[in-house]
């Protein structure tokens, strides 16, 4: 409810969605650990007072703090010489405030809830970006603009981007908040515009049958009738694109270790399914280690691979850990059976489990 956001600040006393990495402060890191920190206890403080303010028969709250201090802190944690050793335990401290925070939610539940604690992915070292789109050019399967092109599209793409870069780094959080907030909707057309523009901007569309977008391991064919100015007829071509996608990227090796930085292409169709299978990729990238990261950016005038990243884009705040398969899951309550061990469990299985336990029927697509 649009209220809501008033009432938990009257409640709480401030509230934070995502800590900000503020370039402005006297030391910008140490304000982000300690606003990682700050952002556990208003969550806690935010989800007792609604768990309070009435009765409910499913909970749920997330704690984003976690994910967000291993990205930044993870080189710290390991003793890396290049990271800032004030940071070393900053991942610990947040898990411990994350811990505390659970037992006084915990405390004031009776024994008849059940509790599920689980995580959407684990972390590890992130070690190299893979420039998909500098893969597929090398391949010949994506025709970028010659470095001296310089249309307005190309012109336009550069301007945005510096655009965006100096907004990042010279705004201070709290301004970009209230632009935030005056802007609204059009702000997120304006960031989609400069996302889109970014990638496709220096892409020769008419002489391309695939390219990347987003962040992972997401590839799209130029399929005809379905992309604006697509090259590959679909049925047979589609297919041979696709395989041909495949046996390149799952022989990928990284140059300086010889290791294999890909475990498998996927089809979408061994993915997804349903109505909107549409939407998805045309092959999705799975990482042998995750340390390993898609990339969709195009440069011209480069044919790198692989990327060494240490800050996030467009901002000096660390990039030292990334994702892995592998979450948690753990569950107690009269529901649960004590001691056992769940093998292989997916994330998609929450959903259904969580409907079985408020004693309700589980949809036929689940």
């Amino acid at each position: 409810p649009s209220t809501l956001y008033r009432e938990v600040v009257s409640a709480v006393g401030d509230y934070i969605s995502t800590p900000d990495f503020d370039t402005q402060a006297t030391d910008p890191l140490a304000h982000y650990a300690e606003a990682l920190l700050h952002s556990v206890d208003l969550r806690a403080r935010a989800a007792q007072y609604l768990m309070s303010r009435e009765t409910f028969d499913f909970f749920a709250v997330v704690f984003t703090a976690t994910d967000l201090a291993a990205h930044a802190f993870w080189a710290a944690m390991e003793g890396d010489p290049t990271a800032d050793p004030r940071f070393r335990d900053t991942i610990q401290a947040v898990y411990r405030r994350v811990d505390t925070a659970l037992a006084e939610l915990l405390a004031g539940l009776n024994d008849d809830t059940t509790v599920m604690v689980m995580s959407d992915h684990g972390t590890g070292r992130f070690k190299k970006g893979v420039l998909l789109n500098a893969w597929l050019a090398e391949m010949g399967l994506l025709q970028p603009w010659d470095g001296g092109h310089t249309d307005w599209r190309s012109l336009s793409g550069r301007l945005l981007q510096e655009a965006f870069r100096s907004y990042r780094r010279f705004f201070s959080s709290k301004l970009r908040t209230r632009i935030r907030g005056g802007v609204g909707r059009r702000l997120m057309a304006v960031k989609g515009h400069l996302e889109s523009s970014l990638t496709t901007q220096s892409i020769n569309w008419s002489q391309t049958r695939a390219y990347a977008l987003g962040a992972g391991g997401n590839i799209f064919i130029n399929l005809r009738g379905r992309e604006p100015q697509g090259t590959v007829a679909p049925g047979r071509d589609y297919e041979s694109v696709r395989q041909e996608i495949i046996d390149g990227l799952e022989e990928l090796r990284e140059p300086e270790t010889g290791e294999l930085v890909v475990a498998h292409v996927h089809r979408r169709e061994e993915l997804y399914h349903g109505p909107y299978l549409y939407c998805a990729p045309d092959l999705v990238v799975e990482w042998h280690d995750y340390g390993y990261w898609g990339r969709d950016r195009v440069n011209p005038t480069s044919r790198q691979l692989f990327q060494v990243e240490d800050t996030f884009e467009f901002s000096s705040l660390p990039l030292t850990g990334s994702h892995r398969l592998d979450g948690i899951l753990i569950a107690h309550g009269a529901t649960v059976r004590a001691g056992a061990r769940i093998e292989d469990a997916c994330i998609t299985d929450l959903a259904p489990t969580i409907l079985h336990c408020l004693g309700l029927s589980v949809p036929a697509f689940m």
